[in-house]
């Protein structure tokens, strides 16, 4: 059965992304959430322009028009968009709509921004990789940092590990080593490095040795980041 959960400007917060989980899960769509919110899970105090999910390449359309179905405004075009603009500071989305003015709810296929993980589906059924918003390795929220764990009383939502996210961002900067998004990446990174690297979610040594060569340049004063961002090698 379809969800009956039906968009009408509820607050973008955890309640609705669980909701908006729930509504991927029952339609045997494999999901993660991505963009800023997920920093703001990991316990780092970042600005919030949305929600992201990732999804199965081939299951992109079908959360499009699910999402749809539920509600969601999809963007009129309108240049008051930032995914509209001429330049953007990192990969657009696919399809996306939008919950408030400057809030956005965006689709990404797997292929473009999950290179860590190849298989949604095969690594949320290990629960390693991919683990739960509700997860107790998770930081609680903390006054001056991001609003942490969700309650195990929400709808279950899969993210990324600190660790796989790490390593994904490492990659897609090494990937757009030559592009301008390879800065959104490695800022994204260093947030990574100031607010949750030593804690138990991610821990240095346990990072690809490839990623971990990346990792220890762009920690190191005078280390060749760019020099181990053209080295890089998918393990």
């Amino acid at each position: 059965m379809d969800s009956v959960f039906q968009f009408k400007n509820q607050t973008l917060g955890p309640e609705l992304i669980a909701d908006i989980a729930r509504i991927l899960d029952e339609a045997a769509i494999p999901s993660v959430l991505w963009g800023n919110y997920l920093l703001t899970i990991y316990g780092i105090p970042s600005v919030v322009d949305g929600a992201s999910f990732v999804a199965p390449d081939q299951c992109l359309h079908l959360a499009y028009e699910k999402l749809l179905s539920a509600g969601f405004p999809e963007c009129s075009g309108s240049t008051d968009c930032v995914w509209n603009q001429s330049r953007l500071c990192s990969p657009p989305p696919h399809p996306h709509f939008h919950v408030s003015k400057n809030l956005y709810l965006s689709l990404y296929k797997r292929s473009r921004v999950l290179l860590s993980i190849t298989d949604i589906e095969k690594e949320i059924a290990k629960a390693e990789g991919i683990i739960l918003t509700s997860d107790s390795r998770l930081p609680r929220f903390e006054l001056g940092r991001g609003g942490g764990a969700f309650s195990p009383t929400l709808y279950p939502v899969h993210i990324l590990s600190a660790l796989r996210y790490t390593e994904s961002l490492i990659m897609l900067a090494s990937r757009d080593r030559d592009h301008h998004y390879s800065c959104f990446w490695l800022a994204m990174l260093i947030y990574m490095w100031e607010y949750v690297d030593g804690k138990e979610i991610l821990r240095e040594e346990l990072l690809r040795p490839s990623c971990m060569n990346v990792y220890r340049a762009l920690r190191s004063e005078g280390g060749d980041l760019q020099g181990e961002l053209e080295n890089f090698k998918e393990e």
